[in-house]
């Protein structure tokens, strides 16, 4: 594994969360680009190179590393993020780092969390989402939690979360909102499996028509909707 470590939290995220040790590149940038053509480089990203192939927009020294042919997971950090706050640090790295787990893990469900970040604000048109209504997220956000306040205790926690929302409504709700989720969490794969028979008929009619605009979401949605 290929990893420019900075902080002694990353190091011991990397070894709590079991990160394997081959195939992945984990980049803590050490310059601003705002100039970035690819509008996912903001703070923190994950990149499943192996199922999602390479995205040719990203930055050139980016690319040199995912042009590496044992690159198969890529994990970017921001440096704001990076060399910023201690605590959200810890918890955008461990956030990034679980969407690589759930790939490890459940590598079937890989294309289905890349389709359901484009169909479910089709689906869901007329509802008001946060990130928080993508299973892959809410898992990712739940873990992020779980560890930062392992590493750093609950206090620490209280204390970035009042940081957080102070004097913004949105986010106080969406830190109460996740405390109601996590505590009926049924895992990701079963998450992600109740949210596409929740409206099973609209996710296949939307497949069908991402993959006629060049998607390759070439999964059987009818076959994971009836297990």
């Amino acid at each position: 594994m290929k990893a420019a470590l900075k902080l002694p939290v990353y190091e011991h995220l990397l070894k709590k969360m079991n990160v394997p040790q081959d195939g992945v590149y984990i980049l803590l940038d050490d310059g601003e680009y705002p100039a970035y053509f690819n509008p996912r480089y903001k703070k923190a990203l994950y990149m499943n190179i192996r199922i999602g192939g390479i995205e040719e927009i990203s930055p050139q020294h980016v690319l040199d590393i995912m042009h590496h042919p044992d690159c198969e997971h890529f994990v970017w950090m921001s440096p704001t993020v990076a060399n910023g706050d201690e605590f959200y640090a810890a918890w955008a790295f461990a956030h990034e780092l679980q969407h690589l787990i759930q790939d490890v893990s459940h590598p079937e469900l890989s294309k289905v969390t890349t389709f359901l970040r484009y169909a479910l604000p089709i689906v869901k048109k007329n509802a008001r989402l946060t990130q928080l209504d993508l299973p892959a997220e809410l898992d990712a956000e739940i873990k992020a939690k779980e560890l930062t306040i392992s590493l750093f205790g609950f206090e620490s926690y209280q204390a970035f979360v009042s940081s957080e929302t102070r004097g913004d409504a949105n986010a106080s709700d969406y830190y109460k909102h996740l405390q109601t989720l996590e505590a009926s969490w049924p895992g990701l794969k079963e998450a992600t499996l109740l949210l596409l028979r929740s409206s099973k008929n609209a996710y296949i009619a939307q497949q069908n028509i991402l993959n006629e605009k060049g998607n390759n979401f070439d999964f059987d949605l009818e076959r994971l909707c009836s297990r």
